[in-house]
């Protein structure tokens, strides 16, 4: 198994990334360089206005040992169900191409990298391996909140491998037979930080509870200063217009995992991978409007950022430790002790989702 998976990345996933695609029966938009302990492996022949990253590997015993053992951890983690039928039955595998889980658990690991991680594999793989090992499928009710006059219910539970993080983080909103769900928060917990890589909506039917929720949200206005929403406190405009769900959910999310031992919230910028994936299928579509996606990755990007960056607002033990691109491409924030809230709502919901008694490490 070792060497399988060593012939399978470095004589195929690396080979097929310079080109922009992987063969895994389907194909995934993939695209990166490689440099091995110095040397030049490939070089992507791909449109000069993408950004390529390049993966380097300084230690390549101590990459290959962590880069095996992650994939045993995600074959134990994935189920079948992650896998399309001829995969799993053996009957697309040849010499040629290698088409197996393994080679989809290969490609798909780097759609979730930062270019940081690209220059630093071996911590990238520590922290995937980590997410896997760190979190447990779970379900919870924290209590009623009269504000929201609703039930509040987690639920952690294993997210599909095509998806940015191994787990995800469900909150719901009861009252009666009706309910009420906030977007999907996609996260990873590891050495105390609670890695935040997306908040995505979910489809939802709309009633009288889902519109009455929706416009007792706007009620998280009440208290945000508008004349303070300026580029030189925060770095990223206009707070004002992010979605009051999204805003809601990171805040439970954010004080329900606290419990781990979280004293530090990090939040990716850009997945790199994930951008050049939609170009490539955007040219192989004949469809690609550059201006357009730009504006649609900035704004799904700046969205999460302005996310967190209101949140610190509200809370007075949040603390920004450092912006995107002046340490790294993340956005860093401190997570204090207590809670000291300038909103009701958040206030509220941040003490029930908080743990009673800290987990142990």
């Amino acid at each position: 198994m070792h060497n399988d998976i060593l012939d399978i990345f470095y004589n195929h996933v690396i080979k097929e990334a310079q080109t922009g695609r992987v063969n895994c029966l389907s194909y995934f938009n993939i695209l990166f360089n490689t440099e091995i302990q110095g040397e030049v492996i490939t070089t992507a022949n791909y449109r000069d206005d993408l950004y390529v990253p390049t993966l380097i590997i300084r230690n390549k015993a101590l990459f290959d040992e962590y880069l095996v053992y992650y994939v045993k951890c995600a074959l134990e983690f994935y189920d079948d169900n992650n896998f399309d039928e001829d995969i799993l039955d053996n009957k697309v595998y040849d010499e040629i191409d290698k088409i197996c889980k393994e080679k989809v658990i290969l490609t798909l690991l780097w759609s979730n990298a930062t270019s940081d991680d690209f220059r630093d594999p071996i911590s990238f793989l520590q922290r995937r391996i980590a997410f896997i090992k760190n979190t447990q499928e779970n379900i919870e009710d924290i209590g009623y909140c009269d504000i929201l006059s609703s039930n509040i219910s987690i639920q952690i539970k294993k997210d599909k491998i095509f998806n940015e993080t191994p787990f995800l983080l469900n909150v719901s909103l009861t009252n009666g037979d009706y309910k009420y769900e906030l977007p999907q928060v996609k996260f990873g917990l590891c050495d105390n930080k609670l890695y935040i890589y997306a908040i995505q909506n979910k489809g939802m039917e709309m009633n009288s509870y889902t519109k009455k929720m929706k416009r007792l949200l706007y009620k998280l206005d009440e208290n945000f200063d508008r004349t303070q929403d300026n580029y030189e406190l925060y770095g990223e405009g206009n707070l004002a217009d992010i979605t009051k769900s999204f805003l809601l959910v990171a805040n439970i999310a954010v004080f329900y995992l606290k419990r781990y031992n979280i004293d530090e919230i990090v939040i990716p910028s850009i997945l790199i991978e994930r951008w050049n994936a939609k170009v490539i299928a955007s040219n192989l579509r004949l469809k690609f409007d550059e201006q357009k996606q730009n504006e649609i990755q900035n704004n799904i990007t700046q969205k999460l950022i302005r996310t967190f960056l209101r949140l610190k607002y509200h809370h007075e033990t949040l603390e920004i430790t450092s912006y995107p691109m002046e340490f790294d491409n993340c956005l860093h924030l401190s997570l204090h002790e207590g809670i000291i809230c300038n909103d009701h709502i958040l206030e509220k919901t941040a003490l029930l989702a908080q743990p009673i008694k800290q987990h142990k490490k």
